[in-house]
């Protein structure tokens, strides 16, 4: 299957209900979903490291066009990883410095307790509650993310046409909010 890139736009703030509504009204094939996950979280604003329902999946920023991050997933996973991973594909991702972990696998726990003790990396906990629809060319999500209590509403749109990214955001009205993915949301949260 061949992985096409997507252009994204997420916008947060407690101002998003009408933006919310009118994705809602307009989008078509409703998903609700509601998840748990840990993201990894380094200084590398270039990589997206999650893990949700054991699976490790990771994404590159691959270039910025205007307002718009362009990402492709490079990396996915079930737990548990062989423990080599961490230091040939993870971490160098994350632009961390790491010992080699011990030789065998690790599991889900495991893999997350070695992250959030490395210096400059971090595990944050998410739970997600997502209304995911399509809207034209592209895939749309209205949401409320809890991370340390705090609950954070955003809204979403992602494609591989940037023209349609950008038709969807002004559609919406939220074109005068600040794109900030999930691992930039989360560095600002806590390392700001």
């Amino acid at each position: 299957m061949k992985i096409i890139p997507r252009y994204e736009f997420r916008a947060w703030g407690d101002d998003l209900d009408l933006a919310q509504a009118r994705l809602l009204e307009l989008g078509t094939g409703l998903e609700r979903r509601q998840t748990s996950e840990v993201y990894i979280v380094s200084r590398a604003e270039e990589t997206n490291v999650k893990i949700r329902a054991g699976i490790l999946d990771i994404k590159r920023l691959l270039d910025r066009r205007n307002r718009l991050e362009r990402w492709k997933p490079v990396f996915k996973v079930a737990f548990p990883v062989e423990s080599q991973v961490l230091s040939t594909s993870v971490f160098p991702l994350l632009d961390v410095e790491a010992p080699p972990p011990a030789a065998g696998l690790l599991s889900e726990e495991e893999f997350v307790a070695v992250a959030d003790r490395l210096e400059g990396m971090m595990a944050v906990p998410v739970q997600k509650a997502r209304s995911l629809v399509s809207i034209g060319d592209c895939r749309g999500e209205a949401g409320i993310v809890t991370v340390d209590g705090g609950r954070y509403p955003t809204v979403a749109v992602e494609s591989a046409d940037p023209s349609a990214v950008e038709e969807t955001i002004a559609l919406l009205g939220i074109g005068g909010h600040p794109n900030e993915s999930y691992p930039a949301l989360l560095r600002r949260l806590r390392w700001a």
